[in-house]
């Protein structure tokens, strides 16, 4: 639940949300990694996507963008 309405994920959006709660704060680099994906543009696509849904919240450490999740 999310903002008191319920949010569905897909599959692999319920494993990069575990992975985050898992390490604490991720970047596109470490999901890239984790789940195989060939460019760190789909990586980086798909953890945008879950923080404009409010799943997960970010923040600029330099050049990097961390996502952890939203409390």
């Amino acid at each position: 639940m999310i903002g008191g309405r319920e949010v569905l994920l897909g599959s692999t959006d319920e494993r990069i949300v575990g992975f985050v709660g898992s390490r604490g704060a991720v970047c596109a680099q470490d999901v890239q990694t984790q789940f195989k994906y060939k460019g760190k543009n789909a990586a980086s696509a798909r953890l945008n996507k879950l923080a404009s849904m409010g799943v997960l919240e970010k923040q600029q450490a330099g050049r990097r963008v961390y996502y952890r999740l939203r409390m």
